[in-house]
């Protein structure tokens, strides 16, 4: 390794220059950044990537082992590091240098080169591959007493969190501290926030307060609290409350540590300072359909120091294609359950949703979004895989959610229904199917049918026979290659179960047994979709028996109600269902024996397998009638009396087409039932006949007895004598006339017993000369008049006691409802009861509360008394009684001198006996 100089042939040796070597720091045991600068002699150019520059540390200096890429740095440049041999390192340089370049070599911290462990004046030497010749260094110093390598823990060692940081380290030999005298001194690295003012009590020395903490800048002084000893060990804790902020940039970071007694600042090893993330984020699209709004549901759970508060955002990205609306209400979104307090930011330039949390969430907690599918969001167009990211305003590195599919939307098979599947039968048609999220149709857009070739279809299909959701459909369905196209009547929504009824009037018929298939799709979901298949086969046969086989009565006729036995046989179906109706009525299901109803009627029946295939109704007429015809409205009746030679017969007969015979001799029918004859009646009893027969053979017969009586009733009138003399209004009347007859004396009926005898009373009019009218009529209606004549002198004479209930009128005893009694030193006598005793009429009005008496003799008097009140009314004019009448179970008491006085006669009183006598006419 010589280099020519000049022209001549000499030869000079080269050599690097000394190197001039800067350790920071520079004490003893502490791990320690090298700078080594020196030059390359003139021959010394070294070849990038092929030479080496080697380096020998000084006695007890540590060097490690592995020193990696990017642990040495050579002008700045990274640079290789070809291998550790104790002291010595060995570095490949990164590219080219000329003869005479300045190389400045860097042993940066991470390189973890540890100074000697002693104070001292030291060299390392150098050499490259082109200048072997090793050249010692300039001395550099290594100092004597430093504390030891800080290490330092971060809770959460997360970018821009208030973390609390714990840093321990032993002092140096000569590195004593004395408590609220001596300091430690920590400087924080760049992008840490250190707050202007932190308090004693949020610093800890070896578990203590600190005594007096100020801070400058990101260095913060610290007077202990506590006496330290020489190679002690020191723990500086740093609480949350302090509110140190991590840097804002993920990475490793270093502070550095001196006290009062070793102020030599010692780098800590580092420590890391790492994004936080959310993890788990799963993403669930409902409808996971291409071009639809859908509902997103995402789920992520927030990273180790994630924490949010309330009003802390999240943000979500969409994938391409996505759209999103202007707007979105905040009653659309919930998170784990709760309505947003405010609607989200929305950037749909960059798909991008802010939502501000409506609560606070912890670390590494779930939270659950769910945006409706109201909100507007509609899915890209391209079916494919997608994936959405979201971060948080605490974790703001995007992460990327799982793949979510999206595919063409298309209808979903629900049923085919087919009525009745049956052969060679006109079919209809009952199609469900239901939209897929994509499948929403205005009206006037397409469903298509497609038909096995093997259903035979007709030319078209009228439009009134095919009815989409219920509704008739607008214009005809037209057939190509069994395609029906049918267009819609009705708009129709998306997820919307569609039923299309195909009427067998439709004239679809299928010709052999089998199972078919049909295909759906529509105008806007077109992918064709195979709907379940059906089953098409011959149908059920039902057989009857009747029993009596016959009609028992005449034309045709039942008389006798037949036992009707009904069976069905089908292919499909060992049991199949029976129905049969009358006439028009609805459809029943045979269940046992039927018998008809009484009359004309068709029975109609059919059967029904499971499957739905049904025969066509079969029918049978039957006639019954089990009824003999009834003779109703008669206008005679058994027993009864008539006065005539004939009677005209009137009735109705339940059923107009009988034939009827009265006393052998038939008598015609109205349309209505009604028939009239004339029969001759003999005198005495006559029997008359009747005989009806129906249309069935029915006969009913019936006798009625009449009675003619011509001869008018006698009567024997045995009181009153003609022209006696009576003293009283009502007078008694008695005879004997014929049993059962009617009698009425002046108008009223008087009763007749079963012997013919009668008693009863009649009321005479007025004084003098009364004419009582006997009339008797016996129940043929004849009459027999009888007169009496009789003259009435009134006399009464009433006899009353005190506190007894027994009484005389006219020396005829009668029993009172209550006794006359003594009130207020007055004689109370009921009025009713004198009143009738004189003839005269009481009548009692309970709405006004007064009795009103009319009595006529020779004149008339008319007296109204009221309960209550001692004012009564003696014809129209006041009277004033001694005291008001009153009320004893049901009867009005009155003062027995307003009875003489209002009746004009006189009262006599039996102190004695307590009786009270009454007089009329007065002096009589």
């Amino acid at each position: 390794p010589y280099t020519i100089w000049g022209a001549s042939d000499v030869y000079v040796r080269s050599y690097v220059t000394p190197a001039r070597v800067y350790v920071n720091p520079p004490y003893a045991g502490s791990p320690a950044e090298y700078e080594i600068r020196f030059s390359l002699g003139p021959g010394g150019g070294l070849v990038g990537g092929v030479d080496w520059i080697e380096i020998t540390f000084p006695y007890n200096t540590y060097v490690p082992s592995g020193i990696w890429y990017y642990d040495v740095l050579i002008n700045g440049y990274p640079a290789i590091t070809h291998y550790v041999y104790g002291r010595t390192v060995r570095i490949t340089v990164p590219y080219t240098f000329s003869g005479g370049a300045y190389i400045v070599v860097t042993f940066p911290l991470e390189a973890g080169i540890i100074n000697p462990t002693r104070s001292g004046t030291y060299r390392l030497r150098v050499s490259t591959s082109k200048e072997p010749t090793v050249v010692s260094s300039y001395p550099y110093v290594i100092y004597s007493s430093v504390i030891s390598r800080p290490k330092v823990e971060v809770i959460p060692n997360v970018v821009t969190a208030t973390a609390e940081y714990t840093i321990t380290f032993k002092t140096g030999p000569s590195g004593s501290l004395r408590e609220h005298f001596d300091i430690i001194s920590v400087k924080f690295p760049s992008d840490t926030y250190v707050p202007d003012l932190i308090s004693e009590e949020d610093v800890k020395i070896n578990g203590f307060d600190a005594y007096e903490v100020s801070t400058s800048g990101r260095k913060v002084t610290i007077k202990l609290p506590v006496n330290i000893e020489p190679k002690e060990e020191v723990e500086i804790v740093f609480t949350k409350q302090c509110g140190i902020k991590n840097p804002t940039e993920p990475g490793n970071y270093y502070l550095s540590v001196a006290t009062s007694k070793e102020p030599t600042y010692v780098t800590s090893y580092y420590y890391k300072i790492v994004e936080s993330m959310i993890k788990n984020l799963l993403v669930s699209v409902n409808p996971s359909v291409t071009k639809v709004e859908a509902e997103y549901r995402i789920s992520f759970t927030t990273g180790e120091h994630g924490a949010l508060e309330e009003g802390d955002k999240i943000y979500i990205k969409f994938p391409p294609y996505t759209k999103l609306p202007d707007s979105i209400d905040k009653h659309l979104i919930t998170i784990n359950g709760e309505i947003l307090d405010k609607s989200p930011g929305i950037n749909k330039t960059e798909r991008l949703i802010t939502i501000k949390t409506p609560t606070s969430f912890g670390d590494e907690e779930e939270i659950v979004i769910i945006i409706s599918r109201e909100a507007g969001i509609k899915n890209p167009g391209i079916p494919g895989s997608y994936k959405l990211k979201v971060w948080t305003e605490r974790e703001p590195t995007e992460v990327l959610s799982n793949s979510y599919t999206l595919t063409e939307s298309k209808i979903t098979p629900v049923s085919v229904k087919v009525t009745p599947p049956t052969v060679g039968r006109n079919l209809s048609f009952e199609i469900k199917f239901k939209t897929g999220p994509g499948g929403s149709m205005r009206e006037g857009e397409y469903i298509y049918i497609r038909f096995s070739k093997e259903i035979d279809l007709p030319p078209y299909i009228p439009k009134e026979y095919v009815k989409v959701k219920g509704i008739t459909l607008t214009s005809n369905v037209s057939i190509s290659n069994n395609l029906l196209t049918i267009k819609t009547p009705i708009p129709v929504a998306r997820e919307e179960e569609v039923t299309v009824v195909i009427l067998n009037d439709a004239g679809i018929k299928i010709g052999e047994e089998g199972e078919y298939s049909l295909w759906v799709y529509t105008s806007r979901e077109t992918e064709e979709v195979l709907m379940p298949s059906f089953l098409v086969y011959p149908p059920p046969a039902t057989e009857i028996s009747v029993s009596p086989e016959a009609p028992d009565g005449m034309n045709g006729w039942y008389k006798t109600t037949p036992i009707i036995e009904l069976k069905a046989k089908s292919k499909y179906d060992k049991n199949p269902d029976i129905f049969y109706r009358w006439d028009k009525e609805a459809w029943n299901k045979y269940t046992g024996v039927i018998t008809p109803p009484e009359g004309v009627h068709v029975l109609y029946y059919f059967a029904r397998d499971h499957l739905g295939s049904e025969e066509l109704p079969k029918s049978l007429v039957f006639k019954l009638d089990t009824t003999p015809p009834v003779i109703m409205n008669l206008n005679i009746r058994e027993g009864m009396y008539v006065n005539t030679e004939n009677i005209d017969i009137t009735g109705n007969i339940s059923e107009p087409l009988s034939v009827l015979l009265i006393q052998g001799r038939r008598v015609p029918i109205g349309s209505s039932g009604f028939f009239k004859a004339n029969v001759s009646l003999n005198e005495g009893t006559n029997s008359i006949s009747f005989v009806v027969i129906d249309v069935a053979g029915n006969r009913t017969f019936r006798g009625v007895k009449i009675i003619r009586d011509t001869i008018p009733p006698d009567i024997e009138i045995e009181y009153p004598a003609p022209w006696i003399t009576v003293h009283t209004k009502v007078i008694e009347v008695k005879g004997k006339t014929e049993p059962g007859v009617e009698l009425k004396v002046n108008g009223k009926p008087i009763t007749v017993r079963e012997d013919g005898r009668f008693t009863g009373e009649v009321k005479l009019e007025r004084s003098g000369t009364n004419a009582l009218e006997f009339v008797v009529k016996d129940k043929a209606g004849n009459i027999t008049r009888e007169s009496v004549a009789v003259i009435l002198i009134l006399k009464v004479r009433i006899e009353l006691f005190i506190g007894k209930r027994e009484a005389f009128v006219n020396d005829m005893r009668k029993v009172l409802d209550y006794p006359p009694f003594i009130y207020k030193d007055r004689t109370m006598v009921p009025l009713r009861f004198i009143s009738e005793g004189f003839g005269a009429d009481v009548e009692w009005d309970p709405v006004v509360r007064v009795a009103t008496i009319t009595f006529s003799n020779e004149e008339k008097v008319v007296i109204k008394v009221s309960p209550g009140s001692n004012v009564a009314s003696l014809n129209g004019k006041a009277y004033i009684m001694d005291v008001e009448p009153v009320i004893k179970e049901g009867r009005i008491f009155v003062p027995i001198r307003f009875v003489a006085e209002a009746f004009g006669s006189d009262v006599k009183w039996f102190l004695e006996e307590r009786k009270v006598v009454i007089i009329y006419p007065r002096g009589g």
